[in-house]
């Protein structure tokens, strides 16, 4: 809780460290703070909503812990985060409640391997005005891939789907990466099968974290 009273901190970095406990509100009072990590560490709880409340933050690293709950809106709509990292985490927030409102500024969003579930909400009358890469891999995602997802496609560069328990359907890729091997298929029909994303006719399994 200290830290929220150093005003002055631009980047703060707590990443591989034996730290325990959850994550305390008073950090987002830290109105210059820039750049936060605290990955690879054993936090618990919930992630404070006050964190997307700062002006400052840029980026938010708190993925390898075991947060739970549900991502806040405010660190969603953040008109200042612009890479937000929360994978292996414990989180149990559905699809919907995290794109049915469209995501104002932040450019690249990873929420893989938690326990993210639901069905793909209708993307025609979401907002995503600077997604260029978000993975959604290795979550509980369930349902067909709706046909408006092609509208994604001149914003989202890096889209990872696979993995999830049951994502099925067809759509029209154009510049269209589904594994993070910046696999690119253009004016291809895609589509789920077994979790194992094809297309037009070529299948890749293959996952690669970096």
């Amino acid at each position: 809780k200290e830290f929220g009273n150093i005003h002055a901190l631009i980047f703060l970095n707590l990443s591989n460290t034996a730290l325990t406990g959850t994550i305390p509100n008073e950090l987002g009072n830290m109105s210059k703070l820039m750049d936060f990590w605290l990955s690879g560490a054993k936090i618990t709880g919930t992630i404070p909503s006050s964190l997307g409340n700062n002006p400052s933050l840029t980026t938010l690293n708190i993925e390898n812990n075991e947060l739970s709950g549900s991502i806040p809106n405010s660190i969603l709509n953040s008109t200042s985060l612009q890479t937000v990292s929360l994978r292996n985490n414990l989180l149990n927030a559905t699809i919907k409640s995290i794109l049915s409102h469209g995501i104002s500024n932040i450019g690249k969003l990873f929420l893989s391997n938690n326990m993210i579930h639901g069905t793909i909400p209708d993307f025609q009358v979401l907002e995503f005005n600077g997604l260029h890469q978000l993975y959604l891999d290795h979550n509980c995602i369930t349902g067909s891939i709706p046909f408006t997802m092609d509208s994604l496609i001149p914003v989202i560069e890096d889209l990872n789907l696979s993995y999830n328990m049951g994502i099925n359907g067809k759509f029209e890729c154009r510049q269209y990466i589904v594994e993070s091997k910046q696999r690119c298929f253009e004016k291809k029909n895609c589509e789920n099968k077994n979790n194992v994303m094809c297309c037009n006719d070529y299948c890749s399994s293959d996952y690669d974290d970096g």
